[in-house]
């Protein structure tokens, strides 16, 4: 027997994950994820982008499929061909964020609309150069009843559960860092002034940030209120602190923002 563990841990040592990817702070009856599975038909996909109920985070890289790889998903969609599954975030406000699947969502959104014409097909290159609307009504009828199933983690999950399924979930050629990450899963008021913030020149020359497309910077602005606002409630790893402050602050109120947003920027100034 020892001779077999001896030989177990050679060959599958027992790592320790590095504090900040812990998840100890957790209280373990809140580890479970709590999600919802849906086949959702491309129509309705498309009304649910459209009109808001879906939200696709806008990171710095945004679209960045190619025609052939857009239309070679049209494709796909008309011959039946499975599509990867869709996962979505649930916000305290029941709006659906996009965590895996946002090229693919972007995709069907901007076709739908006659944003591109068809090209580089292969299964049907009769349909080369047609767009949306040109289609014979029996192509967009097929197109609109095809169903993606989707996966939604609910709201009810705990933040940091969620930002560690988010990260495993993070599978593309560039990965996204943790401010990336914490950006699109609480996207709301804070994020979105923090955005405005770090582009002010005050900013810049505190920091020496220009031209920052990782959110360095939008970090940085992030820990300022964090520690600014709740230091007392402060407990490792940095990042857990700063995902539960980003999703607890999500939609903070207006008036409050902007009185953070005052003290940001007059610490800016005492600066220089």
């Amino acid at each position: 027997m020892e001779t077999q563990k001896s030989l177990a841990d050679k060959l599958f040592p027992i790592v320790t994950e590095p504090e900040e990817v812990e998840l100890k702070n957790v209280p373990p009856e809140q580890r479970r994820l709590h999600t919802e599975t849906a086949d959702l038909t491309v129509a309705s996909l498309h009304q649910y982008v459209t009109s808001g109920k879906i939200e696709i985070p806008e990171f710095q890289r945004g679209y960045v499929w190619t025609r052939n790889q857009a239309s070679r998903l049209i494709e796909s969609l008309i011959i039946q061909c499975p599509i990867p599954v869709v996962y979505f975030s649930q916000s305290p406000d029941n709006k659906l964020i996009v965590i895996d699947g946002n090229q693919r969502l972007l995709t069907i959104k901007f076709f739908l609309n006659d944003a591109f014409e068809l090209q580089g097909l292969t299964t049907y290159p009769e349909l080369n150069g047609f767009t949306w609307s040109s289609l014979d009504p029996r192509f967009r009828d097929h197109i609109n009843n095809r169903t993606i199933r989707c996966i939604t983690i609910l709201k009810d999950t705990h933040p940091q559960i969620k930002f560690d399924v988010f990260e495993r979930l993070n599978t593309g050629s560039v990965k996204l860092n943790a401010q990336e990450l914490r950006h699109g899963l609480n996207h709301g008021v804070l994020m979105a002034r923090i955005d405005d913030l770090v582009k002010r020149e005050a900013w810049r020359k505190a920091t020496g940030f220009r031209g920052d497309k990782r959110m360095k910077g939008a970090e940085l602005a992030l820990r300022f209120f964090a520690f600014r606002h709740e230091r007392a409630s402060y407990t490792k790893p940095l990042s857990s602190f700063l995902d539960q402050f980003s999703a607890s602050h999500r939609n903070i109120d207006d008036t409050q923002m902007s009185q953070w947003s005052n003290e940001f920027i007059l610490a800016m100034r005492r600066r220089f």
